[in-house]
């Protein structure tokens, strides 16, 4: 154990689990992440001693970087978190550096982690730098990771540019929300660009002063991309405007007790 450290020793010598065949009554806990193979080899991805908490949830960014070195243009990565002082919101950045010769596609990447990881363990940022900053003993210094830049999107995906007036603002409040030069009137709000419930509480808040809407959070989740959204803030507005119109119709009648209506 560790000495004159009682707490430490009791948290890595852990007892031994029912199923493992040992003639030792605790055994040591490295916190490092393998997997075991059907040839009974170890692999191993990193430590799991990285955890971090975001929308609520507890993450290991060894996890993440784990699936991100899986894809075949990848030769190491990182994952850290990012403070996004415009939204308020602590979100997550990845970092990769890429095999010689080799190009990274960003649909691919984005793919490769909606399959293998939870939604909210997507990194909201992934940028492509030459080498990872290292501490003295090799291992990754995250503290000296650059400020992140790039979204997680797929850039190669279609664009379909807005139309409408009401398209179009929403379409420039979700670029400044995502931080994207372009957006397209068919991207999903959660799937293509990665929001979520508070990034849409901060869409909503901004959609409501600039078109002057009732629009909510459900609404977004109801109609997740720009196109459907608009369709459905012109049909609020349409039917607003015609009760509006049919309260002015309406004629006012008085009744007297002694001479009837009047």
């Amino acid at each position: 154990g560790y000495m004159n450290l009682p707490d430490v020793t009791e948290k890595t010598f852990i007892k031994k689990p029912d199923h493992l065949e040992t003639e030792f009554d605790r055994i040591y806990k490295t916190s490092d992440l393998v997997s075991l193979n059907e040839s009974k080899e170890l692999y191993f991805y990193g430590r799991i001693d990285h955890q971090v908490k975001i929308r609520g949830y507890r993450i290991e960014l060894s996890e993440i970087e784990a699936v991100l070195r899986e894809h075949k243009a990848v030769h190491a990565a990182a994952v850290h978190t990012y403070n996004n002082k415009q939204k308020e919101l602590t979100e997550l950045a990845a970092y990769v550096v890429c095999k010689k010769n080799m190009k990274l596609k960003r649909g691919e990447i984005l793919s490769l982690l909606k399959k293998r990881v939870p939604s909210y363990m997507v990194p909201n940022y992934l940028d492509t730098i030459c080498e990872l900053p290292t501490l003295a003993s090799g291992k990754t210094n995250r503290k000296k990771l650059p400020v992140p830049v790039t979204p997680l999107v797929d850039t190669e995906r279609a664009i379909v540019k807005a139309k409408s007036e009401t398209e179009k603002c929403i379409a420039s409040i979700w670029q400044s929300q995502f931080k994207l030069d372009s957006i397209s009137t068919e991207d999903n709000f959660f799937t293509d660009l990665g929001g979520y419930s508070l990034v849409a509480a901060h869409t909503v808040s901004e959609l409501r002063k600039k078109l002057n809407s009732t629009i909510t959070i459900r609404d977004i989740y109801s109609n997740p991309t720009i196109k459907t959204l608009a369709a459905h803030i012109d049909a609020q507005r349409k039917k607003a405007a015609q009760n509006h119109k049919k309260q002015k119709a309406v004629k006012i009648i008085r009744i007297s007790p002694i001479f009837g209506i009047i």
